[in-house]
């Protein structure tokens, strides 16, 4: 093997260990003990962003050593788009660390880590990326039953390796229409075993309200489009597991749906806020190491390694005690008014990238703010419009309206790649979780840009660029 053969497949296995490794995730942060939940500096990154910057380094190197800066290939115009308008959002930053922190984040994925997909994976089939994803979900899926059925862990904690059960839900939200398609399309019992078993997990370790409806619809319109006789079969599946959840489900799986069915807070408003103080301080709970820095300060490098926490240390207290018998709505439908509010104010390019929790406060416009929300709880849209303007949102959606587009032209002229649909399927149930949770956070951006990339690159390209 020569030296050009061997560097490319370097890049080609790493980027594979990339599609394994995104949900594992550390966070540096400097904070004060009189406000843990509030660090004064804090950052968050998946040890795939470490592999991302060794890749780009020899990905380089490759291009220059061997010049092949002739047949680099770009991101499409709708992402180069979104990463301008991310770039022009500075304008209204009112502070810049926090702006440049978020725009390292979007660029390194959206134009670097696209960049090593779409150049390289010469000797990967698309097979093998998809098989890749499917692994990876099967030990999320696998940790998340046995954080939810054995260890019986409070519902933040039946999170596989992620933060908590949102970000578990969104990433189940992207694979899961996947999942489904592969299970329609597969000739081999062992490979629809498989997938069965995967979709029945996923119906028993997800807590995300969220994530359970846009899950359900996507599916529902990749059946209609794949054929009637499916749609009939998974209509008929979804009404019998809908009675059989009802009974055999636990308790805590049918909260899920009923807190996310209201737009009302459930329970005392006090209590909510310090349940979400204790969430707050639950996320990256191992600590790997800290220093107190004295003046009431700390520094702590944390992980959310760990798989076996599983209650939240709730602290006790009297704060926003008299709107405890006060009908309110959740925080999130106000967070949501907030934004707009926001938004009506910095229209064109919003308040700066990472600059929306210094500004949304103000915004609060005739309600009380009492932060009930559980993390990873945004409406995706509006919190780029706040912080990109319209001119961000429009580029997002465009990212979103082009990938269905792509999807739905591969998928008509062959159907049997029910792969494309599997993609479709994806978008839609993305688009449809990114009114209620976060789609860009950090521990999902690697199969997010994935989905997209997969949406927009025909993978056959690559047998030319080795």
């Amino acid at each position: 093997m020569n030296n050009k053969a061997l560097i490319q497949k370097v890049i080609d296995y790493t980027l594979i260990g990339v599609f394994f490794l995104f949900p594992l995730t550390l966070n540096i942060s400097i904070a004060s003990f009189k406000d843990e939940t509030h660090p004064l500096l804090a950052v968050n990154f998946s040890i795939s962003d470490l592999l991302i910057g060794l890749l780009l380094l020899i990905w380089m190197l490759k291009v220059i050593v061997y010049k092949q800066s002739h047949i680099i290939k770009y991101p499409p115009k709708e992402i180069l788009f979104f990463v301008l308008i991310g770039l022009l959002s500075v304008i209204n930053a009112t502070s810049l660390s926090q702006w440049l922190k978020e725009f390292i984040q979007i660029v390194e994925y959206f134009v670097i880590f696209y960049l090593l997909i779409i150049n390289n994976l010469a000797s990967i089939e698309v097979r093998i990326i998809k098989n890749c994803l499917f692994i990876v979900t099967t030990l999320m899926l696998v940790i998340a039953f046995i954080q939810h059925i054995l260890f019986k862990s409070d519902v933040y904690f039946v999170r596989g390796l992620f933060l908590n059960e949102n970000v578990l839900g969104t990433f189940l939200s992207i694979v899961s229409p996947l999942i489904y398609t592969q299970l329609l399309g597969a000739k081999n019992i062992p490979t629809k075993i498989w997938m069965v078993g995967l979709l029945v997990l996923t119906c028993i370790v997800l807590l995300s309200g969220s994530a359970m409806w846009a899950i359900l619809i996507a599916l529902l319109v990749v059946s209609i489009i794949y054929s009637s006789k499916a749609t009939l079969t998974y209509v008929a599946v979804v009404l019998l597991l809908g009675i059989a959840y009802t009974v055999i489900i636990p308790d805590k799986n049918k909260s899920a749906i009923k807190s996310f069915s209201s737009i009302y807070e459930q329970g005392k408003i006090s209590d909510n806020y310090y349940l979400r103080l204790a969430m707050l301080a639950g996320s990256n709970k191992t600590e790997i190491f800290k220093k107190d820095l004295g003046d009431n300060k700390y520094f702590m490098v944390s992980s959310n390694f760990s798989v076996t926490q599983n209650k939240l240390d709730v602290p006790q207290g009297d704060l926003y005690k008299e709107f405890n018998n006060k009908v309110a709505i959740k925080n999130r439908y106000l967070e949501m008014q907030a934004s707009m509010i926001m938004l009506s104010e910095y229209t064109p390019l919003g308040v700066g990238l990472g600059n929306f929790q210094d500004k949304i406060g103000m915004y609060y416009t005739g309600f009380p703010k009492v932060n009930t929300a559980e993390p990873e709880q945004h409406n995706e849209y509006l919190l780029i419009a706040a912080t990109t303007g319209i001119m961000g949102l429009t580029a997002f959606l465009w990212i979103f309206i082009s990938s269905c587009k792509n999807n739905w032209k591969r998928y008509i002229v062959n159907k049997q790649e029910v792969f494309y649909l599997g993609l479709l399927g994806s978008i839609i149930s993305m688009s449809l979780e990114g009114f209620f949770s976060s789609l860009l956070s950090s521990s999902l951006l690697v199969p997010f840009i994935l989905i997209i990339c997969l949406s927009f690159t025909d993978f056959n390209h690559a047998k030319n660029t080795a």
